[in-house]
């Protein structure tokens, strides 16, 4: 008895510029989760991080993204334009 084998509807492709099926992402989004005791500001792309180990300070003005918070977790959105 032979068995079906199920192939993928999508192929495997490891360049983009070979597989004329495959599709570039444009847009990602991720969400972090704040742990209690900790405060985030974030203002033009500058992020302050404050907990009871000190404070943290990043700048990511060099990459296309866009960071907000909401509610109790940071949201970033990068764009591969």
């Amino acid at each position: 008895l032979a068995q079906a084998v199920a192939y993928p509807l999508v192929r495997f492709c490891p360049r983009v510029q070979r597989c004329p099926g495959a599709m570039k992402t444009l847009v990602q989004e991720e969400s972090i989760k704040v742990p209690k005791g900790i405060k985030i500001s974030i203002k033009a792309k500058k992020v302050e991080v404050s907990g009871k180990h000190g404070t943290l300070n990043r700048d990511f003005r060099h990459l296309p993204i866009e960071l907000y918070t909401k509610g109790h977790e940071v949201r970033a959105r990068m764009y591969f334009a």
